[in-house]
C-alpha cells in the first residue's frame, strides 16, 4: 500500500485567518451545492489535523476553529435532520463570509516553497 505524499504549503502567519475562511468559504459552497458530499465536512475542514493546531488561539482565528470543529456534523445532520442541513451551512457560511470581510482589503499569499516577507506583492504592502 502506498503512503500519500503531503507536500507544504506556506501561507504568511498574517494571512491565516483570510486564507482558511477562504478555504472554509469554498469548501462550504462545494458541499451546499453538492459538488462535495455532505461526508467532506468530515475529512476536509472538520478533521482535527486541520482545527487543533489553531484551537486557544484568540479573536477570528478561535471562530474559524468552531466553524472547521464542526464541520464534521455536517453529514450527521443532512442524515438525521435534513432540514437543518442547509441552514447548518449557511450558517456556516454567512460567519466566514463576516471574518473574511472584517480583515478588509488583507489578500492571502501563500507559496509552495519559503518566502522572505519582501515577496509579496505591491498592492499589499501595506500588510
Amino acid at each position: 500500500m502506498m503512503m500519500d505524499r503531503y507536500v507544504p504549503l506556506y501561507i504568511r502567519e498574517k494571512d491565516r485567518v483570510p486564507f482558511l475562511a477562504c478555504l472554509g468559504l469554498g469548501t462550504l459552497y462545494a458541499i451546499r451545492d453538492g459538488t462535495l458530499s455532505a461526508s467532506a465536512g468530515i475529512w476536509t475542514l472538520g478533521a482535527p489535523r486541520m482545527w487543533k493546531q489553531l484551537e486557544g488561539e484568540p479573536g477570528m482565528m478561535a471562530e474559524i476553529v468552531a466553524i472547521f470543529s464542526a464541520a464534521d456534523e455536517l453529514s450527521a445532520i443532512q442524515e438525521v435532520i435534513p432540514d437543518e442541513f442547509a441552514p447548518a451551512i449557511d450558517d456556516f457560511i454567512h460567519r466566514l463570509k463576516a471574518i473574511l470581510v472584517s480583515t478588509g482589503e488583507q489578500y492571502w499569499i501563500a507559496s509552495w516553497s519559503p518566502q522572505e516577507e519582501d515577496d509579496k506583492p505591491a498592492h499589499n504592502a501595506q500588510n
